[in-house]
């Protein structure tokens, strides 16, 4: 009698390799790429900085040290000190922090709020739609800065004005994205199979068409993350934003004018810090975009 072997399912196999694989295909395409290495790696270093600055930094940002003023870059000072003696190490990390909190809350906000505008539009369109992208377009006839000082200016300077401001200027373009999104999908077949099975207008909205969007909101989140973070330094630098003496990478370099000749350390750190954080945001946003669109990398 022939002796029955154990079999192995094929599947089971692929999938177990899967995440080896996966972690591959990871490695080689961040070798190819060395900018989004050092970008990424520059990204992290710079979030653990804002998410532990009341471990890292030396001293309270809001310390007064006499005797210590513009003093340049030491080893008891890493970027030298301000014209009140404050450590300005510990005060670009707390600023730092603000960029990264506004950034995160106001992007989410303006996308969550954009993305519902556009889901509604796009799923439902004639009358609704059309009222709702005029109501966008007037959004977009105003230039982003001018809407978020007028929004500060009514309703005062402060962090949650920020994020506010900021995030009405997120909400057209994730909007338009979104809807641009469920109107090239709402009539594809799976739409229609989901329809005749019973399944409701949000159910499909949510769970059928909305992955099929993902990517290009991704990849815009990405970009306005950098965008929202550059707005916050704008309106910080005029005097719109953080109120001193909270830090803020925007208002350091409004403080350092006066004493660029003399301590050029003054605003050098506070924008190295700010073009850092910029410039891999949008190194990360050039790549996700050249993964969701392969034609557009070839």
């Amino acid at each position: 009698m022939a002796s029955s072997t154990p079999t192995i399912s094929t599947d089971v196999a692929i999938l177990d390799h899967e995440p080896v694989r996966v972690w591959r295909w990871v490695c080689a395409y961040l070798l190819r790429r060395p900018l989004l290495l050092i970008a990424l790696g520059i990204l992290a270093l710079l979030a653990l900085g804002a998410l532990f600055a009341p471990l890292i930094a030396p001293y309270s940002p809001y310390a007064t040290l006499k005797g210590q003023e513009l003093l340049g870059p030491s080893m008891r000072h890493l970027f030298g000190t301000d014209e009140f003696g404050r450590d300005l190490f510990s005060r670009a990390l707390y600023g730092l922090r603000v960029s990264f909190a506004v950034g995160i809350v106001a992007v989410a906000l303006g996308a969550f709020v954009g993305v519902l505008i556009g889901a509604i539009a796009g799923y439902v369109g004639g009358l609704v739609d059309a009222v709702l992208m005029r109501a966008i377009d007037s959004l977009l006839a105003v230039p982003a800065i001018l809407l978020a000082m007028a929004i500060v200016a009514v309703w005062g300077a402060g962090v949650a004005t920020l994020i506010v401001a900021i995030a009405v200027i997120n909400i057209p373009v994730f909007s338009r994205i979104a809807r641009a999104g469920y109107l090239a999908e709402r009539h594809k077949e799976y739409v229609t199979a989901a329809h005749s099975l019973g399944a409701s207008g949000p159910r499909i909205v949510l769970r059928y068409i909305f992955p099929n969007t993902l990517s290009p909101l991704l990849v815009q989140a990405a970009l306005a993350m950098a965008y929202s973070v550059l707005i916050e330094a704008a309106l910080s630098y005029l005097g719109l934003g953080i109120r001193p003496p909270q830090p803020s990478l925007g208002s350091l370099l409004n403080a350092s004018q006066r004493f660029m000749r003399d301590a050029l350390w003054y605003p050098f750190f506070p924008g190295l810090v700010l073009a850092a954080l910029l410039l891999s945001l949008n190194t990360l946003a050039d790549t996700a975009s050249d993964l969701i669109n392969p034609g557009a990398q070839r």
